[in-house]
């Protein structure tokens, strides 16, 4: 009986036990947990509440350590069809470790909570909640308390930032191409559990953000907001507004760089506390785009705290700061429609697609047929489709309440199975053979394509063996009026097979072409349309491997012919097999103007980016008819082949993935065929929409020359009858049509949707007396290499300048283009490159390559990221002509007689000495120069110098040379063949000039410029003869020359400035032992390309101390910046200033004093001449005495003669003798022992008178 007192007292006391401050029941320790204590408290957590908590792992991180997930939930380890997926991640960044805390706290207050709080209770019951806590566990390791925002531990264990490893919907790059093992392990937790709402916890600021993190404009920081703004919005709201600091917007304390000023981004002020992410700052390859993306999840990332790494005593602060917000977001999940989606027998149909009327993205059921659909309050027509069931719509309100329960709405579906027969009779022509299961043999395929052209020959032709081609890639080609010209026709790729573990796309384009065939056949005029404007190029089958590829989701195959493209597009050494090189004439060739890729591996389409958003409308659109379903990690591959081809044939592509599998059963074709197909056939329609017109002058006579301008992309016309054609969405555009000596001319043209707009423009002559006439005449006198530069710079005026270098002994013009984009760190300075040639017999083919460089350049600024950034950065000079007076011959020597020289001992010739001014005045890092004869690159030194050491070609700068060479020949296709040369050159085709062509030459420029100027120089060889083809050469030759522009983006950089911060120019800078200079431009910036390691630099100026430095340059792609601040040089003479003024002034003092003491005693005998010139006498004292102490010294200057001029003065004034004065005399002892006796007045009157 007393025992049972004593349980009923504790049971009393359990009961009444009340929560402390912070919400906890039991004592809580507020400290930072390592991994180890961190993986202890969540085992403690799971052995105390086994019944609400599931513990596990998602995977392991770089270190292997595990990523920790602990489910909190009634009945945890399963998915329930009441409970919507909720997740929270924290510590991402491991240096941001509130959030980590915050999770481990917040686990450990719905567990105490549970049963005891009713709205803790309330949300264990009703959501299943995951936390992981720490996604980055290795950079938490390696980060310190007390860090504000610093960015040690911010990485993984391999430096990757996890929030930019994520496949991106704008921008694939070096930090998202591939993806990291913690980054895959929350990938494949989001696919496997159908989430409705998530936040990742981060640190560093004090805001709740929201997708778009990044936008179409990379760095703009415009705001990017998603088709469900206003959900996402709320949901931030949600969370600021029950914070007691985030929603006052305020920013964190100033964190501001001392020495440029500019406020940090966590700095910013937000107002409510939220914020669009890209609106803030940019960031691609981020978790939360990606969630929304990709799954039906909404996410946000919540910024906790302005410390990263607070103290353990302030945790508490943050604790109860989040508390209330963390428990509002969870149950904000519940706020929206949610329901189920069943057949007519009950069956749960998953993967159905729920779509809501003017929001466009859609979420799919999970497997049990549930779904849950955020909203904001509001009116919504609710539409559900599903493959091979009817599609159905309901209306459904959604209320307003702070209470999620009040504004939560049930909506469940019924569908009902569809007939494909019906299907096929009201879509598909009634092809009941399009919905057959199965894949054909390559055979079979070509059979069957084969005998469409035999069913109408008048608009197909299959394309097999007619050429070495068409022998290995079989082809079809549709069109009306087949054999007619076809240059004003868009012509349309579409392209299957391209990888043999994806034959999806093999079967859906023999349904496709089998499809519209039909459709001309009955004249469908949709169909008529389409053939009337538009030839379609069906490529079903590239790679011929899929015979041998086994029957399974995701099999792995070697040597795929996308595999093959991607692979030689980073090898070029690799020889090339006969489909590879067949696909790629294709590309060159057939004049696509865009390409369809159907593949599998996912559900996804991705496009060409342009500047008129042409492509990303029309994909996004096709998006929204696309039923997609959630698939594991998608490959880049099929993203990289599109990127690639845009490149390098500046063809548009769109690439479509049709299912998750790579290789999906054969029976799920037809499927795939009934959800492929009205999408399809609507993005062919909008690709045959736009505007095309026919450009002549007065008489009819086609402009070819003419280029059309739409916004700031210049467009070339076709070569033969002067076509232009553009595929446009609809709206209204502004077209400019210019030609040399043609008036140029504007028009406004309306595009309709799914038409072309037809356009006839007739260019107007110029007379020689029209203002245009005279900007345009320069043109005329220009040779052909110089007008192509002249016409490039017309075209891109934004982006090209004209420089003329000056004019030879001829009177050719030598041009250069420079090519960059007119930013303000180009007025600030930048470094630059040039790209030259035309010294000796390389023209045509070296000019020809140059001028397709400088066209390649300019025409995919904006549309190519890489090329945009090299443009944004730098400035590219392009000299295709640098001695234009060499007369054409077809040659293969790599040398001439009559060709320039640069000796270094002599004096340079008229022509030589302008080039070299310009390549001074330039002061570039690297000079290119192209020459023929052989095909190799060729660095100082080309003669020996009186050098006699073991390497007497080598320079100081050798590393550096042959690592830019060696860059070059790497990327070139064809470096490892060799020409008829007697050269011994290597297998990495990289050689002294001494040893090759510059020491058979002599007096290279190779060593002018490297010797007297601020530029390090490279000859290569790119061809064995000048009438090799250019168009070959140039895409042998296409990413070695893009590759040097990227090599010299590195090195040191930086300013030479005085102590007022004032530029200095011409300094001098020296670095090791090199005997290379570097001279400082016109705002004291410098570029010194520097092979990785320490250095010294030495920076020398007129009027300045000379400065020395020790760099340490990292082996990255970057500049390294070091600023050199000189103090005048105030010594003169060697000394210092003061010591100098000191000396000098008392040289000065001393001369003054001497010059006084000698004026002094010139002066003196002056008066002593004076006195001597005076009539006075002296005579003896009558006593005898003297003031001399030695009589006889007395008598004896009396005795003394005197001069001759006082012998001739006494003589002719007849002095007499001095006599005594006996009268007068004195006898005081202090009187004078001389006395005057006659002053010189009376004395001159005595004469007078005796005269």
């Amino acid at each position: 009986m007393e025992w049972e007192t004593t349980e009923n007292l504790e049971k009393i006391k359990e009961i009444t036990r009340t929560t402390d401050e912070y919400g906890f029941l039991h004592h809580t320790d507020f400290k930072h947990h390592n991994y180890v204590a961190m993986e202890k408290y969540l085992k403690e957590l799971n052995e105390n509440y086994p019944n609400i908590t599931r513990l596990h792992s998602i995977g392991r991180s770089v270190e292997n350590r595990q990523l920790y997930v602990m489910e909190i939930t009634k009945d945890p380890g399963k998915h329930s069809l009441s409970k919507p997926e909720v997740k929270y991640i924290g510590n991402m960044h491991g240096n941001e470790v509130v959030g980590r805390e915050l999770l481990l706290l917040l686990l450990k207050y719905l567990c105490e909570n549970y049963g005891r709080d009713k709205r803790v209770t309330q949300i264990v019951n009703t959501i299943r909640l995951h936390i992981l806590p720490s996604m980055n566990p290795d950079g938490y390791e390696i980060s310190k308390v007390g860090d504000i925002y610093g960015l040690k531990g911010r990485a993984n264990a391999k430096g990757v930032d996890l929030n930019r490893n994520f496949p991106d919907l704008y921008v694939t790059n070096d930090y998202n191409k591939e993806q990291e093992p913690e980054t895959k392990a929350v990938m494949n937790w989001i696919a496997s559990i159908p989430f409705v709402l998530s936040a990742n916890l981060h640190g560093g600021a004090l805001v709740a953000n929201y997708p778009y993190d990044n936008g179409p404009e990379p760095e703009s920081n415009l705001p990017n907001p998603s088709p469900d703004n206003d959900v996402f919005k709320m949901l931030a709201l949600t969370y600021s507004k029950a914070h007691p600091q985030m929603h006052l917007g305020e920013p964190c304390p100033p964190v501001t760089n001392k020495i440029s000023g500019i406020k940090s981004l966590l700095e910013e002020r937000f107002p409510d506390g939220i914020t669009n992410g890209a609106a803030w700052y940019p960031v691609s390859g981020g978790m939360q785009d990606y969630n929304y993306l990709h799954s039906n999840d909404f996410e946000l990332t919540l910024e906790v705290g302005c410390t990263k790494f607070p103290n353990a005593s302030e945790l508490p602060k943050f604790w109860l700061q989040n508390r209330e917000s963390l428990l509002k977001f969870i149950e904000m999940s519940r706020k929206g429609v949610h329901g189920l989606v069943r057949s007519p027998i009950g069956g749960a149909i998953s993967h159905a697609k729920i779509s809501v009327d003017g929001i466009k993205h859609d979420i799919y059921t999970a497997e049990s047929g549930d779904y849950w659909r955020l909203l904001v309050p509001g009116n919504y027509n609710i539409t559900v489709s599903a493959p091979g069931y009817e599609t159905v719509t309901q209306n459904i309100t959604v209320l307003g309440s702070d209470d999620p329960e009040g504004s939560e709405v049930t909506l469940d579906f019924t569908l009902m199975r569809d007939n494909p027969q019906d299907w096929s009779s009201a879509y598909d022509f009634g092809i009941f053979a399009n919905l057959q299961n199965g894949y054909l043999k390559n055979s079979e395929l070509s059979a069957r394509f084969s005998q469409l052209e035999n069913h109408q020959p008048n608009v197909a032709e299959f394309r097999a063996g007619d050429s070495l081609v068409s022998m290995a890639i079989h082809s079809l080609k549709i069109t009306q009026n087949m054999g007619s010209p076809e240059e004003n026709k868009f012509h349309i790729a579409l392209i299957g097979g391209l990888f043999a573990s994806q034959p999806v796309g093999r079967e859906i384009l023999l349904r496709l072409a089998t499809h519209i065939l039909m459709g001309n056949q009955i004249d469908d005029p949709p169909i008529k349309r389409i053939l009337n404007n538009a030839v379609l190029h069906f490529i079903p089958g590239v790679d011929p491997g899929f015979d041998n590829v086994p029957n399974d989701c995701n099999p792995t195959v070697k040597d795929e012919i996308g595999e093959k493209l991607l692979s030689q597009n980073i090898n070029k050494t690799k020889e090339m097999d006969i489909i590879t090189n067949a696909f790629r004439k294709m590309l060159l060739n057939e004049a696509y103007d865009v390409i369809i890729i159907l593949g599998g591996g996912s559900f996804s389409i991705s496009y060409a980016k342009d500047e008129l958003n042409v492509y990303k409308t029309l994909a996004e659109n096709y998006d929204q008819t696309m039923h997609k379903e959630a698939c594991g990690i998608k490959t880049n591959r099929e993203t990289n082949i599109a990127e690639y081809i845009q490149r390098e044939y500046n063809i548009p592509v769109i690439n479509i993935n049709l299912s998750c599998c790579k290789y999906p059963a054969a029976n799920t074709i037809p499927t795939i065929w009934r959800g492929t197909l009205k999408p399809l056939m609507q993005l062919i329609q909008d690709l045959t929409s736009g505007i095309r017109a026919v450009i002549t002058d007065d008489h009819e006579i086609p402009v070819r020359e003419a280029v059309v301008k739409i916004g700031t992309k210049t467009y070339q016309l076709s070569r033969n009858m002067a076509y232009f054609k553009i595929i446009l969405i609809p709206g209204d555009y502004v077209l400019t049509f210019f030609c040399t000596d043609y008036a140029s001319k504007t028009l406004k043209v309306h595009v309709d949707e799914q038409n072309i707009t037809n356009i006839n423009v007739q260019m107007r002559k110029l007379k020689p007396g029209e203002a245009e006439y005279k900007q345009n005449k320069l043109g005329k006198q220009l040779s052909v290499i110089n007008h192509i530069l002249n016409n490039l710079n017309i075209k891109y005026p934004q982006l090209s300048t004209l420089h003329d270098i000056g004019k030879t002994r001829k009177g050719n013009q030598i041009l250069s283009l420079e090519i960059s984009a007119k930013t303000k760190e180009k007025q600030a300075g930048r470094p630059s490159i040039i790209f030259s040639a035309g010294l000796s017999y390389g023209k045509p083919v070296t000019s020809k390559v140059l001028l397709q460089f400088a066209s390649y350049l300019l025409d995919n600024y904006k549309n190519n990221e890489i090329i945009t950034s090299y443009l944004d950065k730098l400035s590219i000079f392009i000299v295709p002509d640098l001695y234009p007076d060499l007369i054409k011959n077809d040659s293969c020597i790599p040398y001439i007689n009559n060709e320039l020289s640069f000796p270094i001992h002599r004096e340079l010739s008229k022509e030589a000495a302008m080039i070299i001014d310009w390549f001074k005045q330039i002061n570039a890092v690297l000079i290119v120069n192209l020459n023929i004869g052989s095909r190799h690159v060729e660095i100082p030194y080309g003669s020996q110098y009186n050098r006699i050491d073991k390497e007497i070609y080598e320079s100081e700068d050798d590393q550096v040379l042959k690592t830019l060479a060696s860059t070059y020949t790497k990327y070139s296709l064809h470096n490892s063949a060799k020409c008829d040369t007697k050269l011994n050159i290597k297998n990495n085709a990289v050689i002294h000039g001494g040893k090759g062509i510059a020491g058979i030459r002599g007096d290279s420029l190779l060593d002018y410029i490297y010797l007297n100027t601020s530029t390090l120089i490279m000859d290569v060889y790119i061809a064995c003869c000048n009438t090799d083809d250019s168009m070959s050469v140039w895409q042998d030759n296409k990413d070695s020359l893009l590759a040097m522009i990227k090599e010299v983006l590195k090195g040191v950089q930086g300013y030479i400035i005085s102590e007022n911060n004032e530029p200095i120019e011409n300094a001098i800078l020296s670095y090791d032992d090199s005997v290379h200079q570097i001279r400082s431009g016109t705002i004291g910036t410098y570029w010194i390309l520097l092979s990785p390691g320490n250095h010294n630099i030495t920076a020398t100026a007129s009027g300045y101390i000379q400065q020395t430095r020790l760099v340490s340059v990292p082996d990255i792609n970057k500049f390294t910046n070091l600023t050199f601040k000189l103090r005048r040089d105030e010594s003169i003479f060697g000394l210092p200033r003061l010591v100098f003024i000191i000396i000098a002034g008392t040289v000065c003092l001393a001369i003054v004093v001497c010059g006084i003491c000698i004026c002094a005693i010139c002066q003196s005998t002056q008066h002593s001449e004076k006195n001597y010139r005076k009539a006075y006498a002296f005579s003896l004292l009558k006593d005898g005495t003297s003031f001399f102490e030695n009589d006889e010294k007395e008598i004896e200057i009396f005795r003394r003669p005197l001069n001759d001029s006082i012998l001739k003065y006494e003589e002719k004034l007849r002095i007499t003798k001095p006599y005594f004065d006996e009268d007068n005399a004195s006898s005081s002892d202090d009187g004078s022992d001389l006395e005057f006796i006659r002053p010189e007045q009376e004395c001159n009157e005595k004469v007078l008178q005796e005269t």
